[in-house]
């Protein structure tokens, strides 16, 4: 919960991009919910199969609302497009064969990339600034506190309670 120019204000945390992240938190959340109850009738490659059928119909429902808006970009720009795609279809799929196993258990495991995630920015900001942004200490703080309180709700889970 940090807003975009770490002043750590309400009036700067209540602005329409911060609402569209936690937006989009709240959708991802839901989306692996559902995943947990399509897993419950069918195996993970039917889940992704479908999904990413319905997601591209949902695509060519939702582009032309957008297409009012000149898109210049070159291959160059979109090869990294491809690396993300790739981990992220890897990942998704490794999530969802978990899920069908144990949604519970396999939730909690996922949420453990946090602490990760969190080591890797504060080393990248630091060594390779121009790759990833550097921020203040107010704000690693935060996110510290952040995975602290992840990893225990995570553990809670898995210990039952």
């Amino acid at each position: 919960m940090v807003s975009l120019d770490e002043k750590m204000t309400f009036k700067t945390f209540f602005q329409k991009y911060i609402f569209l992240i936690i937006l989009w938190q709240l959708f991802h959340a839901v989306s692996n919910l559902y995943a947990g109850f399509a897993l419950e009738k069918m195996d993970f490659w039917n889940l992704t199969f479908w999904s990413s059928i319905i997601s591209a119909v949902m695509v060519l429902i939702i582009v032309p609302f957008f297409a009012k808006f000149k898109l210049k970009t070159s291959f160059s720009q979109l090869k990294p497009l491809f690396v993300v795609s790739f981990f992220s279809f890897i990942g998704a799929n490794s999530l969802f064969a978990a899920f069908q196993v144990n949604l519970t258990i396999s939730t909690t495991i996922s949420l453990l990339t946090a602490p990760i995630v969190l080591l890797v920015s504060i080393i990248l900001s630091k060594f390779k600034p121009e790759f990833i942004e550097h921020h203040t200490g107010k704000v690693y703080l935060i996110r510290i506190i952040a995975v602290v309180i992840i990893l225990f709700g995570a553990f809670k889970i898995s210990l039952g309670g």
